[in-house]
Protein backbone atom coordinates (compact mmCIF):
# COMPACT_ATOMS: atom_id res chain seq x y z
CA UNK A 1 0.00 0.00 0.00
CA UNK A 2 1.53 3.78 -1.00
CA UNK A 3 1.95 5.70 2.24
CA UNK A 4 0.29 8.30 0.64
CA UNK A 5 -3.06 8.60 -0.29
CA UNK A 6 -4.86 11.62 -2.85
CA UNK A 7 -8.42 12.37 -2.09
CA UNK A 8 -11.21 14.25 -3.84
CA UNK A 9 -14.17 14.66 -2.28
CA UNK A 10 -13.00 12.20 0.42
CA UNK A 11 -12.68 9.00 -2.41
CA UNK A 12 -9.56 7.60 -2.95
CA UNK A 13 -7.82 8.53 -6.21
CA UNK A 14 -4.62 7.64 -5.72
CA UNK A 15 -4.46 4.60 -8.33
CA UNK A 16 -5.28 7.38 -10.74
CA UNK A 17 -2.59 10.07 -10.11
CA UNK A 18 0.73 10.15 -11.97
CA UNK A 19 2.63 10.52 -8.64
CA UNK A 20 5.57 11.93 -10.36
CA UNK A 21 3.20 14.58 -11.89
CA UNK A 22 2.60 16.16 -8.42
CA UNK A 23 3.98 19.62 -7.55
CA UNK A 24 2.58 21.41 -4.65
CA UNK A 25 3.49 24.34 -2.73
CA UNK A 26 1.97 25.27 1.24
CA UNK A 27 2.75 28.99 2.29
CA UNK A 28 2.89 30.01 5.73
CA UNK A 29 1.70 33.43 4.68
CA UNK A 30 -1.60 34.81 3.53
CA UNK A 31 -0.35 33.92 -0.24
CA UNK A 32 -2.29 30.87 -1.67
CA UNK A 33 -0.41 27.51 -1.56
CA UNK A 34 -0.98 25.02 -4.89
CA UNK A 35 -1.09 21.48 -5.64
CA UNK A 36 -1.12 20.14 -9.13
CA UNK A 37 -1.77 17.02 -10.22
CA UNK A 38 -2.26 14.41 -13.36
CA UNK A 39 -4.89 11.75 -13.36
CA UNK A 40 -4.61 8.97 -15.47
CA UNK A 41 -8.40 8.21 -17.09
CA UNK A 42 -8.75 4.43 -17.91
CA UNK A 43 -9.42 4.49 -21.41
CA UNK A 44 -11.17 1.67 -21.74
CA UNK A 45 -13.55 2.47 -18.97
CA UNK A 46 -13.02 6.40 -18.44
CA UNK A 47 -16.59 6.17 -15.85
CA UNK A 48 -14.29 4.22 -13.90
CA UNK A 49 -11.69 7.24 -12.69
CA UNK A 50 -12.99 9.74 -10.78
CA UNK A 51 -11.68 13.40 -12.59
CA UNK A 52 -11.81 16.17 -10.33
CA UNK A 53 -13.74 19.08 -11.45
CA UNK A 54 -13.73 22.99 -10.46
CA UNK A 55 -15.19 22.89 -6.69
CA UNK A 56 -14.13 19.33 -5.75
CA UNK A 57 -11.80 19.28 -2.69
CA UNK A 58 -8.49 17.45 -3.08
CA UNK A 59 -6.55 16.56 -0.08
CA UNK A 60 -3.15 14.50 0.28
CA UNK A 61 -2.39 12.53 3.71
CA UNK A 62 0.58 10.49 4.39
CA UNK A 63 1.23 7.87 7.30
CA UNK A 64 1.04 11.21 10.02
CA UNK A 65 -2.43 12.71 8.23
CA UNK A 66 -3.38 15.22 5.98
CA UNK A 67 -0.35 17.34 4.76
CA UNK A 68 -2.31 19.07 2.16
CA UNK A 69 -6.04 20.31 1.19
CA UNK A 70 -7.92 22.71 -1.46
CA UNK A 71 -10.35 23.01 -3.34
CA UNK A 72 -10.35 22.51 -7.34
CA UNK A 73 -10.12 26.38 -9.31
CA UNK A 74 -9.01 25.01 -12.39
CA UNK A 75 -8.74 22.19 -14.87
CA UNK A 76 -6.50 21.16 -17.83
CA UNK A 77 -7.52 18.10 -20.12
CA UNK A 78 -4.38 16.55 -21.65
Amino acid sequence: MNPVVVTCNSSDISNSVDWKSIDAVAQMTKDVGTFKVSVRQNAANPTSVTVPVIGDTLSLYDSTGLIWAGTVTETEAI
